[in-house]
C-alpha cells in the first residue's frame, strides 16, 4: 500500500512518474502522410481531425481517473508537448477533459516527431515508417530515408541520445512530479524502450495508438502493427 504523501514511482531510478501520450489522430494521419519536420508540423492544416480532438478529451479524462489515487494526483502535473499544432492541440484537449484547461504547457523540441528526412516529408507514411522500421531492427544507427537519398533523417541512435539528454533536464528540475509528455509515435517508441533499457532495435513493440496514455515504466501497450498511424 503508498505510504499516504508519498508518490509511489513507477520507475525507482527516476525522481517522477513521466505520463506518455501520442497526439490524436492528425489530418495527416487521415492523409496518409509523414509530417516530420518543424517548419509543416506547426502549420494548423496538419492539426487533429476532428475524431482526434475527441480522442484527446477522452485521454483526459483518463488521465484524471489514473491519477485520482495519487498523493498529489493532477495537483502536481507538469506539461511538455512538441512545438507541432497536433500535438499542442492534443495537449490542450487531454487538460480541458482531465478538468485544468488552465495548466501551462510547455514547448520541447526534444519531443518533435523523429526526422525522416526530406525526401520522406509528405509522402505516403505507410510506405516510409515501414521501410525504416525494417532497417531499424537491423542497426539504430540507420537514418531514416536515407535509403532513399535523404541525408538529413534521424536514426533511432539520434533520438535515443536526445531523449536521455531531455530526461536529465527534467530530473534536474522535478522532483515527485507526474509529468506528461505529448509527442509522436517513433519519438515515444524509441523514448520509452530507451528509459525502460529494452531493446531498441525493436522499438516497435512500444508502438503508440493515437491519444494512448502510458505510464513509463509499464512496458509495451495496447498498439499493435502498422495500422496504428
Amino acid at each position: 500500500m503508498n505510504t499516504k504523501g508519498v508518490m509511489q514511482r513507477a520507475m525507482p531510478n527516476l525522481k517522477n512518474n513521466y505520463w506518455l501520450v501520442r497526439h490524436g489522430r492528425s489530418l495527416a494521419n487521415e492523409a496518409g502522410i509523414i509530417i516530420a519536420k518543424k517548419e509543416n508540423g506547426v502549420k494548423p492544416e496538419y492539426g487533429l481531425a476532428d475524431l482526434g480532438k475527441k480522442q484527446a478529451l477522452e485521454a483526459g479524462a483518463l488521465l484524471k481517473e489514473r491519477l485520482a489515487s495519487s498523493p498529489s494526483g493532477l495537483s502536481k502535473l507538469v506539461v511538455y508537448s512538441s512545438p507541432f499544432s497536433r500535438t499542442i492541440q492534443t495537449a490542450q484537449g487531454v487538460l480541458e477533459g482531465a478538468g485544468i484547461p488552465e495548466t501551462p504547457i510547455q514547448m520541447k523540441d526534444e519531443l518533435m516527431e523523429r526526422g525522416f528526412g526530406t525526401v520522406l516529408e509528405t509522402k505516403s507514411a505507410l510506405d516510409g515508417y515501414n521501410k525504416t522500421w525494417e532497417q531499424d531492427a537491423k542497426d539504430t544507427a540507420y537514418k531514416a530515408g536515407s535509403l532513399e537519398g535523404s541525408d538529413d533523417g534521424e536514426s533511432v541512435d539520434d533520438v535515443s541520445a536526445r531523449v536521455r539528454s531531455m530526461f536529465k533536464g527534467f530530473e534536474e528540475a522535478h522532483e515527485d512530479m507526474n509529468i506528461l509528455l505529448v509527442s509522436h509515435g517513433d519519438t515515444l517508441s524509441i523514448m520509452q524502450a530507451t528509459m525502460e533499457e529494452g531493446d531498441r532495435k525493436q522499438h516497435t513493440r512500444y508502438q503508440f495508438s493515437n491519444c494512448e496514455l502510458r505510464l513509463l515504466g509499464s512496458g509495451p501497450g495496447e498498439a499493435k502493427g502498422p495500422g496504428f498511424i
